[in-house]
């Protein structure tokens, strides 16, 4: 697939919202179906420069422009979408009146009062296709519209009258066309914003992933400033001017706080925390490249000096387009009226920015989370200690922080926000099997959540907190329900998002929504590494290795621990992507291991070693490994594990046992503790297939299944291994056959050369299917 517009006859440039991918996909294949030339790659999401150009070439070029309006446009107040929908309008500024150009497409209720599009495109007949349904009479008038010849038509409104009474719904097409043939589907999720998947040359027969030593990519996050939403802002770091440099906490507190008022502003769009902190340092900013990295058009600035109970706040609000200063204002305040401070700094940010708020919005930013500064001051303490660590992981961390929490709301007993922490904290450490996965713990999470509920129900935060609880305990369904809730309370907050992601992703049907929130969740936090981290394993199971590797790229240029395995990632991703082998394992061969420390580098290369077959190879690389733990991520295998599967290829029963007894005390272990860490079952499973114990294996195995009902891909793929080493060829290929046609970890390459998957090569079904492209 070239950069460049092909040389068809007619095309079309279909321009929605990444929610409505499956609307896009509909209407494409009704469109390919009848012939028409129709590019549906939504995993296209770039970012810079040569991208915003490439959209302007592509729009100019097309022959009919199709943007899709609905609810999900509708509240998208800004989004790349919109951008294509603008170079359209300006397009059709140097065309002849009547020339059809803009086929606009209601794929829902919307109403054409009200809809938030550009005002040219009221001028058009809107079509309307009802659940995105394309009708025979709609993709007709479209191949009439591509074929009929590019002059001006005299009447427009006749042709779109033909198409209502044909077309059986009343509807409004505006038309449209172009110089050169081409077609287009594109994204327009606001995440292409943020330029996802920015720097890779991208098309079905393109080597696309970016090979180590490779030059480095042109940042796909960054671009111009002046395309940055007027309404964006990134609030930089509080330089603390306190006489007491203990005192910098409080500032970090303070800086925090009015970041989160301003994100409950729906009007704004609001950077999160995580991606500001790294321009603390003042005398290296430079404001119009860090507005331009973080894709806004304002940073705010600011100070405090807090001495004795007084405290000094120092804002001001700069455009950095323009270097303008907007606003600033100095609030000298007894400490006690902290709070009043930071409402009033994000009001008078929001009347700078021309943002509406809603009377909601206003008295949600004048709630006082506390009325006791000492309270407020144990809970910041808390609070900077969790968010100073990169990944907090380790228990005295935690338990620290939640000793000053307790005596936080000790001292008010009212203190919500101090409550949710520890719960976040609680529930923290009882999702880490090496912390705390004791029920005890759980119901301290619970316990704290439901606390923070009797003493501020309204309170925006308690509707993630619930969220996170219910999603703990399975409940997907209910998770879900809070996390809209929560969008709606707290749009700016990536966090919502990003949950609401991961939790989708569990189900294949909804996987183009966990994309869409995944994707917003880095847009509101680009420097965000745990976020990168999840887009990049969630763009796996999409098998967009292209987005993927961007992720990682990003991601690995924040996090140390992403960073150490960077180049490891990227050849793992190539293969996936190309399906040859011998460059993945060559790279490993070429890259001795000298960090037999690191259990993280040790899992890829284990995985190269066993799909080329060289089982011994893989028992040395266990044996030098100084960690009992091989961690490619959140979770942990014993290293023996690895070593029980090479011995199981090989034959070695004995020695299979013999490593499967530390791998199964581990796994049993952590199922006392918790019996639904899934991820534990299902390895357990296959740890008693390698062994031999057949018996074993299957039992686990459908304990699995009724833990959590086979919902996860992940541990539908673990329980189809087991089957495949336990003798159950058929069900093991009807798993396969299902997971290799919907969002999954496997793929064709994996079936091709790992050796888990030997017992079902001689099945003809399994044949055909390594016959067929990589989905």
């Amino acid at each position: 697939m070239s950069d460049s517009p092909t040389s068809s006859d007619a095309a079309v440039f279909l321009s929605y919202a990444h929610e409505d991918t499956d609307a896009a996909r509909r209407i494409a294949e009704a469109l390919r179906s009848q012939g028409v030339e129709v590019w549906f790659d939504q995993n296209e999401l770039r970012g810079g420069d040569a991208w915003d150009a490439k959209i302007k070439k592509q729009v100019r070029a097309c022959t009919l422009f199709l943007p899709l309006v609905s609810q999900h446009t509708q509240e998208r107040g800004e989004g790349y979408f919109r951008r294509e929908w603008n170079l359209a309008v300006e397009r059709t500024h140097d065309m002849v009146a009547g020339i059809p150009f803009i086929v606009l497409v209601v794929i829902d209720d919307t109403s054409e009062n009200g809809a938030a599009v550009p005002e040219e495109f009221l001028r058009y007949q809107w079509t309307r296709l009802p659940a995105a349904l394309p009708t025979p009479q709609f993709v007709e008038q479209v191949k009439r519209l591509l074929t009929a010849p590019r002059r001006p038509v005299p009447s427009q409104k006749s042709d779109v009258r033909s198409q209502r009474s044909e077309g059986g719904n009343e509807g409004r097409a505006a038309l449209a066309s172009r110089r050169r043939p081409a077609i287009w589907l594109l994204a327009g999720a606001a995440v292409l914003a943020v330029g996802i998947a920015g720097y890779f040359t991208l098309g079905p027969t393109t080597e696309r992933v970016r090979t180590a030593g490779d030059s480095k990519p042109e940042n796909p996050i960054s671009k111009p400033v002046d395309l940055a939403p007027a309404k964006s802002i990134a609030v930089l770091p509080f330089a603390n001017m306190s006489p007491e440099t203990e005192n910098a906490f409080f500032a970090d507190g303070v800086h925090e706080d009015v970041l989160t008022n301003l994100a409950k502003i729906r009007d704004l769009k609001v950077i999160s925390r995580t991606s500001v902190l790294a321009y603390r340092d003042t005398a290296q900013r430079n404001l119009k490249k860090i507005a331009a990295e973080l894709g806004v058009a304002n940073v705010l600035e600011g100070s405090v000096r807090r001495a004795g109970n007084k405290v000094r706040v120092t804002v001001q609000l700069i455009d950095a387009r323009t270097d303008q200063h907007l606003w600033a204002e100095k609030y000298d305040r007894d400490l006690t009226d902290i709070f009043a401070v930071q409402s009033a700094v994000a009001e008078a940010i929001a009347a700078a920015l021309q943002a509406q708020l809603t009377p909601d919005e206003r008295q949600r930013l004048a709630a006082q989370p506390t009325t006791n500064i000492a309270a407020y001051d144990l809970y910041l303490r808390a609070r900077q200690l969790i968010r100073s660590h990169e990944v907090v992981d380790d228990r005295t961390t935690i338990e620290t922080a939640i000793a000053l929490l307790e005596k936080a709301v000790g001292i008010d007993p009212r203190f919500a926000l101090a409550y949710l922490e520890l719960g976040s904290l609680h529930r923290r450490m009882y999702s880490q099997a090496h912390l705390d996965p004791r029920p005890e713990r759980s119901e301290l999470a619970r316990a704290a959540v439901e606390r923070a509920a009797a003493v501020a129900p309204e309170l925006p935060e308690l509707r993630l907190a619930r969220a996170a609880e219910h999603a703990r305990r399975g409940d997907n369904v209910a998770a879900l329900a809070e996390f809209e809730a929560a969008k709606r309370l707290m749009p700016n907050n990536a966090e919502v998002f990003a949950q609401a992601g991961w939790i989708l992703r569990s189900d294949a049907g909804q996987m183009s929504r966990a994309m869409g929130n995944l994707e917003r969740s880095v847009e509101l936090d680009p420097r965000n590494a745990n976020y990168l981290y999840r887009l990049y394993a969630n763009s796996q199971f999409t098998r967009d290795f292209d987005r993927a590797a961007w992720a990682y790229e990003k991601g690995s240029e924040i996090s140390e621990s992403m960073r150490v395995v960077k180049d490891d990632t990227v050849a793992w991703l190539r293969f996936r992507q190309r399906g040859e082998l011998a460059p993945f394992v060559a790279y490993f061969d070429s890259t001795p291991f000298v960090s037999a420390e690191d259990p993280r580098r040790a899992y890829l290369r284990c995985l190269a070693l066993l799909y080329a077959r060289r089982f011994s190879e893989v028992v040395r690389v266990v044996e030098n490994l100084k960690s009992p733990w091989i961690a490619p991520g959140a979770n942990r295998y014993p290293k023996q594990f690895f070593a029980l599967a090479a011995y199981a290829y090989l034959g070695d029963r004995a020695a299979a046992q013999r490593a499967a007894e530390p791998v199964r005390a581990y796994y049993r272990e952590a199922l006392e503790k918790r019996t639904d860490i899934i991820w534990a079952s299902s390895q357990l499973a296959l740890t008693e297939a390698y062994a031999g114990e057949t018996a074993r294996a299957r039992q686990q195995a459908e304990e699995t299944k009724r833990a959590r009902a086979g919902s996860l891909s992940s541990e539908r793929h673990y329980l189809a291994m087991v089957q495949a080493q336990t003798g159950g060829l058929e069900p093991a290929m009807d798993e396969v056959e299902k997971l290799i046609r919907e969002p999954s970890f496997l793929s064709i390459p994996q079936l091709r050369f790992d050796p888990v998957w030997d017992p079902l090569r001689g099945m003809s079904r399994f044949k055909a299917l390594l016959a067929e492209p990589d989905p």
